[in-house]
């Protein structure tokens, strides 16, 4: 069977994207910033360092805002912001993508914002905000190892550098070296750290 097509009209969805305009005449910047905090889960930032491709002139500051909430239907979201119209809300299937793009992460041409200026309640965002990709982490935590590190070090370091779904997942791989007693020593230890850290990936 032939898959529907999405149609924001009748299809809901959790994740919206929103832009918002400090000046704007149509609506009050700050008072929709905090519809946008009342959300589940929120994140937003001011781009004012944007630059126009075709002159090089700054655009017009601008929030970019996503939150994550119960499925909901776009116009349901919409009715929330009162002056804005819709073109400025997008429906989006991804989350992590969504907060990537307020720093700029994935397209190095433009301004890269720094974290520090995000305004969010997510706890876990320093795992979608990660810089390094996942075998940079692994290989640390091989060196780790190798330089007589315990495991508890490697914990602590997985915890300090948000990358504890990284040290579950490559477990194997970080142990490979070292034989089986050693991955059965290692498991025990993952299962006691379970009690005291949740993965936002299970």
């Amino acid at each position: 069977m032939a898959r529907k097509a999405f149609d924001p009209l009748v299809s809901k969805r959790r994740v919206f994207f929103i832009e918002l305009y400090p000046d704007s005449e149509s609506y009050n910047c700050d008072s929709l910033l905090k519809t946008v905090e009342s959300f589940p889960e929120y994140a937003y930032i001011l781009h004012d360092m944007d630059v126009k491709v075709e002159t090089g002139e700054l655009k017009k500051p601008h929030y970019h805002c996503v939150v994550r909430t119960n499925p909901s239907l776009l116009s349901t979201i919409l009715n929330k912001f009162p002056g804005l119209t819709s073109n400025f809300i997008e429906v989006s299937h991804e989350f992590k993508w969504c907060l990537r793009y307020l720093l700029h992460l994935d397209d190095s041409e433009k301004f890269q914002y720094s974290a520090d200026l995000i305004h969010h309640n997510i706890v876990d965002i320093n795992l979608y905000l990660r810089v390094q990709p996942e075998w940079f982490f692994v290989n640390e935590m091989i060196n780790l190892r190798l330089d007589g590190q315990s495991w508890k070090d490697i914990f602590n370091f997985s915890c300090r550098n948000s990358c504890y779904d990284v040290f579950r997942r490559n477990l194997g791989i970080i142990t490979l070296v070292t034989g089986n007693d050693e991955f059965r020593v290692c498991s025990e230890f993952i299962e006691v750290s379970n009690d005291f850290v949740d993965s936002p990936f299970e």
